[in-house]
């Protein structure tokens, strides 16, 4: 284990070699250190921060508790912390997460694997580390304006709840870059782009002002047991694309107590004919559903 994470760093920063600032997009350089003097590499304002250094021919790390440590001596509970800084480096493989808001404060309830790093867009940053207990992510600004929000090591993010009307603005095909089974949000947001959800999904929430239009087959995990979309706004779904959608989700095997599929919304048509025998399929699997009238 040892001889594999000295070679992701010495393949992802390079030995001696370091990548310049001006490569880098304007919102990550804000936050970037490059320290010659004592070959600190971070992402932050100071030194006084996790991060690798050369040291005498060695690369060290900072651990948690602020210590300078050979990489050969890494522990266990270590190891996540150097590869979330190579994945700080190395963000064509770990692209990050974007999104922009509007709001004086913001909330994400977040569960997950690992350490990830928000970067808030007002000049500063926090690093979390997420685990099987739900845990807030929060910000408060100094005034309400849009901003932009850069998330580092999103693979790392298991669960997502964004409901406190911050006006969230994204992409969904971002969330291909997170490991998601449960997706919430709700309120003044809005959600673009074409709906694909990743195979490990099992629960989906999505209503409020979002733009979610279009849907193109998927296959969705047999444990799947909530999904729920109401969508008022945008050019929204044709009756095709919903039949699809139900159908798809009748090739699943759904799982727990919850087993409810809500498809509705002012740009949501009805489904047709052509997924009866899908609905009746998904009632004998005691899924409850409601679609648009």
């Amino acid at each position: 284990m040892r001889k594999i994470i000295l070679f992701l760093l010495l393949s992802v920063v390079g030995f001696g070699q370091y990548p310049s600032p001006n490569n880098l997009p304007k919102t990550d350089r804000e936050n970037f250190i490059l320290q010659d003097t004592t070959k600190i590499l971070g992402f932050g304002k100071d030194t006084d921060e996790y991060g690798f250094r050369q040291n005498n021919g060695s690369i060290e790390y900072r651990n948690r508790a602020g210590s300078w440590l050979p990489i050969y001596a890494a522990t266990s509970a270590n190891i996540d912390t150097l590869i979330f800084y190579a994945s700080l480096v190395d963000t064509n493989s770990n692209p990050p997460f974007r999104m922009s808001i509007n709001a004086a404060s913001v909330t994400i309830s977040m569960k997950g694997t690992g350490l990830i790093r928000v970067l808030w867009g007002d000049g500063t940053y926090s690093d979390s580390l997420l685990t099987s207990t739900a845990k807030n992510i929060t910000h408060t600004y100094a005034s309400s304006a849009a901003r932009n929000i850069v998330i580092y090591n999103a693979a790392k993010i298991t669960y997502w709840n964004c409901s406190d009307n911050a006006a969230y603005n994204f992409d969904w095909a971002q969330t291909n870059r997170m490991r998601l089974t449960a997706f919430y949000c709700s309120g003044s947001n809005t959600l673009s782009g074409t709906l694909s959800l990743p195979a490990s999904m099992t629960t989906f929430v999505c209503y409020g002002s979002n733009t979610l239009s279009g849907y193109t087959t998927q296959a969705f995990s047999n444990n799947i047991n909530y999904f729920y979309l109401i969508t008022t706004s945008g050019t929204g779904f044709s009756a095709a694309e919903v039949d699809q959608l139900i159908i798809d989700l009748d090739g699943s095997a759904w799982a727990g107590d919850s087993r409810t599929l809500r498809m509705s919304g002012a740009v949501v048509a009805a489904p047709t004919a052509t997924s009866a025998a899908a609905r009746a399929s998904l009632t004998g699997k005691s899924v409850t559903q409601t679609y648009t009238p």
